[in-house]
């Protein structure tokens, strides 16, 4: 995700877009869905699609059904990722 951000800011979009999908593949290896809604995050400001807005929308609702408390989900929802992904 770091690489795709400084290529984002040199503007080298081809190379971003590999790097930012490559990101999500590995972020969904993992199974950590706060790493994949980040790196969806990232995906879409590249290059943002129906498909992508849908799976972080409900990658977001996994991680919100998953907190045990409403001040947990509160404090995810404040999060500046899952602020962008409510707007989707």
């Amino acid at each position: 995700m770091i690489r795709a951000q400084a290529l984002r800011r040199l503007e080298r979009v081809p190379e971003t877009v590999a790097d930012a999908t490559q990101a999500v593949a590995v972020a969904k290896s993992t199974e950590d869905p706060a790493l994949l809604l980040q790196a969806l995050d990232l995906l879409l400001q590249i290059e943002g699609n129906d498909t992508l807005a849908a799976e972080a929308r409900a990658t977001h609702r996994r991680i919100l059904d998953a907190l045990p408390d409403g001040d947990m989900r509160q404090r995810v929802s404040r999060w500046e990722v899952a602020q962008r992904i409510q707007k989707l």
